[in-house]
């Protein structure tokens, strides 16, 4: 009898499947398969754990009243927008033009496909007035060096002067709720980061 798969197990080998039939498809038809839909499983599903910037960290530890779903227009920000934005690291539509250049010729095993999107697929949450610095610095949706990319992946970060922190948690959910109980616990900025943040 096979063991029974966890949520996680089944989203990771679902979307495995599901790209090799992409790459099966550019190789036939020649047509790289990029809409958002097709893509959406991976884009909020399958990724490494999360970070969040400091500045988000800070805001969260300064207002009882603000949580995760919090409304940016409540706090001087955009309409339609949260405070904390939930920003690929690596832009989206980036991490899909590094999939087809690494396995354009042949589909990865499911580690190989593990392995780049626990590195390229990952979530930072930032302030929304940090988000909008990237869009302004034309940064949403492209690196400065994808040349460089491997070894540059928080390129877009480091040019907007947003500082982030690799967290040792696996999403949004679980990070808000530890910050939530530490900032119950009148826990300093320090003390945060050194609770959450991912031991190399």
């Amino acid at each position: 009898m096979k063991k029974k798969l966890t949520k996680e197990d089944y989203l990771w080998k679902v979307n495995y499947k599901v790209l090799n039939c992409y790459l099966d498809f550019y190789r036939e038809e020649g047509i790289w398969v990029t809409t958002n839909q097709s893509w959406n499983l991976a884009r909020w599903n399958i990724y490494g754990n999360v970070l969040i910037s400091k500045k988000a960290i800070r805001q969260f530890l300064k207002f009882e009243n603000l949580d995760k779903s919090s409304k940016a227009v409540d706090w001087n920000g955009r309409k339609g927008s949260r405070c904390f934005v939930a920003e690929h690291v690596v832009p989206f539509k980036v991490v899909k033009e590094l999939y087809l250049k690494k396995f354009s010729k042949e589909n990865p095993t499911f580690e190989e496909y593990k392995k780049f999107f626990l590195k390229f697929n990952r979530l930072c949450y930032v302030w929304h007035e940090e988000d909008l610095i990237l869009k302004n610095m034309g940064l949403n949706d492209s690196v400065p060096d994808i040349k460089n990319i491997e070894n540059k992946i928080f390129e877009r970060y480091i040019k907007s002067d947003i500082e982030y922190i690799e967290t040792n948690l696996q999403n949004g959910n679980e990070l808000f709720k530890k910050l939530k109980t530490l900032r119950s616990g009148a826990a300093t900025l320090d003390e945060v980061i050194g609770s959450i943040k991912k031991i190399s």
